[in-house]
C-alpha cells in the first residue's frame, strides 16, 4: 500500500455504527501519507474503520496508525482524542489526576451516569523508555498514561491505546534495545 495513489472512484464511506464519515481521494492520500504509512490495504481500512467507529478525525490527529517492520500496525489515539469522546457521550463529569507518589501516576474519571469513578493507578517502571519527553517530562508522560486508560476504561474505548501507554513494550516488539535510564526518584518540581 506505500505505493499505492488514491484517485477520485477511490472516495470512501466509512460506516460504524450507523455513523458515516465520507474522505475524499485526496484526504484518503493525506491521511494514509501522513498518519498510516506503510500500513497494509487491510490495516489502512480498519484504520479509518476504527476512526470513524469512535468518531476521531485522523486529518487532526486525533488517531492515528504506526506499522513496524513485519508487525501488525498498531491504531493509536491522543489522551485529547480520548477525551473528545468522553464529552462527546454526553455522560462525562471530569477528571482529577495527578502523581500519588514519585513512581506512581493516577487518575479518576467521572461519569454522570455512574456513583463511582473509574480509577486507574500506573508505575513508572512499567512505561518509562527514558527517552525523548519520559526524559525531560516523566510525570506528564505517566499522569497521560493514566488518564488515557481511565478514559478508555470509562467510555468503552477498545483496541486503541494511547501512544505513551505503549512505552517500553513497544520498543522491545520493534526490537529495540535500549536502557530505560528511569531514575529511582523524580526530580521535584521547582
Amino acid at each position: 500500500m506505500n505505493d499505492r495513489q488514491y484517485k477520485d472512484e477511490d472516495t470512501q464511506l466509512v460506516k460504524a455504527d450507523n455513523k458515516v464519515a465520507q474522505y475524499s481521494s485526496s484526504e484518503i492520500q493525506l491521511i494514509h501519507d501522513t498518519y498510516a504509512k506503510g500500513t497494509t490495504k487491510e490495516e489502512f481500512e480498519l484504520y479509518l474503520y476504527t476512526a470513524n467507529k469512535f468518531q476521531l478525525d485522523p486529518l487532526l490527529k486525533q488517531i492515528w496508525c504506526v506499522k513496524f517492520a513485519n508487525q501488525n500496525a498498531q491504531i493509536y489515539a491522543g489522551r485529547d482524542g480520548f477525551l473528545q469522546i468522553a464529552h462527546r457521550s454526553g455522560q462525562f463529569n471530569g477528571i482529577e489526576s495527578g502523581m500519588k507518589d514519585d513512581r506512581t501516576a493516577y487518575a479518576k474519571v467521572y461519569r454522570k451516569d455512574m456513583d463511582n469513578p473509574f480509577y486507574v493507578e500506573v508505575d513508572m517502571a512499567e512505561y518509562s523508555t527514558g527517552q525523548a519527553l519520559w526524559k525531560s517530562k516523566p510525570r506528564t508522560m505517566l499522569i497521560k498514561v493514566a488518564e488515557s486508560q481511565a478514559l478508555r476504561r470509562a467510555f468503552e474505548v477498545s483496541n486503541v491505546y494511547g501512544e505513551e501507554e505503549m512505552g517500553q513494550w513497544e520498543l522491545q516488539a520493534q526490537g529495540i534495545k535500549f536502557e530505560p535510564n528511569v531514575p529511582q526518584a523524580l526530580p521535584q518540581p521547582q
